[in-house]
């Protein structure tokens, strides 16, 4: 299995465009490396957002990992992380080595649909990529 590269993933905005930024309620989308560097994103979001969110939520997928022994999941790939403040919601999602999706929602959203969507999306992201998807993803 490889790693995607920035360059490689940012040239497939696209597919966040076309499967997550398409259902009602999503504000936006960012796939983003594990040390925390944005690589695909929606089109509405500025570069700057986009950088400061994708080093963020690199932190928040490490920290969902260290607690997964509270969850009696330990040594387990997490699967879905989600923040949900009163005006919306944040959503993590691993999406292949070394790779995670993050979409921000209104807070009257459909989480279930959009996490279907956001499976969708990893699993297109992966074969663009050559890329295996994180286990589960549809």
């Amino acid at each position: 299995m490889k790693s995607a590269s920035t360059t490689s993933l940012a040239s497939l905005g696209w597919i966040l465009d076309e499967h997550i930024m398409t259902q009602p309620g999503v504000r936006s989308a960012l796939v983003l490396t594990a040390d925390g560097l944005p690589g695909a994103v929606s089109r509405d979001l500025e570069r700057d957002l986009a950088e400061r969110t994708a080093a963020s939520v690199s932190g928040l997928q490490s920290l969902g990992r260290a607690v997964a022994e509270f969850a009696g999941c330990a040594g387990e790939q997490h699967e879905l992380l989600m923040i949900q403040y009163g005006g919306g919601c944040l959503l993590m999602m691993a999406a292949g080595e070394g790779t995670y999706l993050a979409v921000a929602t209104d807070p009257d959203a459909d989480i279930s649909i959009i996490t279907g969507e956001m499976a969708r999306a990893v699993s297109r992201l992966g074969r663009e990529l050559g890329v295996a998807p994180r286990g589960g993803a549809a």
